[in-house]
């Protein structure tokens, strides 16, 4: 994983895990890498791993087990409505920036599916 200096590492790692969620690369129920399985996997500290997990807790994808470490929730409306809303906060984002430089929904939408090659 490439990270970027204008955001804490544990940040971006929890975004990622985040997003491999949301598109099923971790499934509803699974176990999460270990702190330090994960920490020697993208080579950081297993403090940061502890902060990643905690973050992802706090955001409501993950559970801890006590015994047996870290899933991915298990309820799908849960992480349907957190996928939702993770997709509306990206696009205002998003249409936000492209407002500033004056391009039309039209002119964006015309441009995304010439990238896209369709």
């Amino acid at each position: 994983m490439y990270f970027k200096n204008n955001r804490p590492v544990f940040y971006q790692i929890a975004d990622d895990i985040e997003r491999k969620i949301y598109g099923g690369e971790y499934a509803l129920g699974q176990k999460l890498p270990s702190i330090r399985e994960l920490g020697l996997t993208l080579g950081v500290n297993p403090n940061t791993i502890v902060h990643v997990y905690d973050e992802l807790e706090s955001r409501g994808l993950i559970r801890t087990e006590s015994t047996s470490g870290k899933y991915v929730v298990s309820d799908e409306k849960k992480i349907e409505g957190l996928k939702r809303k993770y997709l509306e906060e990206r696009t205002r984002e998003f249409l936000s920036d492209i407002k500033e430089i004056n391009i039309s929904v039209d002119e964006l939408i015309l441009k995304i599916y010439e990238i896209e090659g369709k």
